[in-house]
């Protein structure tokens, strides 16, 4: 049997990783459209040109807390995090202590001080990054997947359009 040349494996890792992708957008748009902002959202654009597209964002904004050997959930756990992070910091500077404080109360009411010290900040941490390296990107993220591929994964991210008003 002949061996697979390197750039048609490559072509196969593409065209999946690019199957890979509309299902996640596909699933993403179901469950922003099942959720309670869903009758919020009457057109849902996919990487509106012109503009960054959020996956890579944010992946660029939590790079500096990966770690080569962090696990599916804990990839996920810092997403949440970050995306937590990048919301508040696009909030008036005057609200976003109260909303920590409320986060904390809420999300980890009940666990031991010493994470809720080093929940609030990490999310502190990231707020200052992305006011000082992503001041001009005011969208919001709505929602986002990790998916692991084996060899990589894949993010999928829902946000906001730029200069979209949102709903309150």
């Amino acid at each position: 049997m002949a061996k697979k040349s390197k750039g048609f494996s490559e072509l196969l890792k593409q065209q999946r990783r690019e199957k890979t992708h509309q299902k996640a957008m596909q699933g993403l748009e179901d469950t922003i459209r099942q959720g309670p902002l869903g009758k919020e959202f009457v057109d849902i654009v996919k990487n509106p040109q012109g503009h960054a597209k959020m996956s890579d964002v944010l992946e660029r904004f939590v790079e500096p807390y990966e770690d080569d050997e962090m696990t599916l959930n804990q990839r996920r756990n810092l997403l949440g995090l970050a995306v937590i992070a990048w919301n508040l910091a696009l909030l008036p500077q005057s609200e976003r202590k109260g909303m920590i404080k409320k986060l904390m109360r809420e999300v980890l009411r009940g666990d031991d001080l010493l994470l809720q010290r080093e929940a609030r900040s990490l999310i502190e941490d990231m707020v200052a990054r992305k006011d000082q390296l992503f001041a001009d990107n005011q969208r919001y993220i709505v929602s986002y997947e990790l998916q692991d591929l084996g060899t990589e994964f894949h993010l999928t991210v829902a946000s906001t359009l730029p200069g979209q008003p949102t709903t309150e």
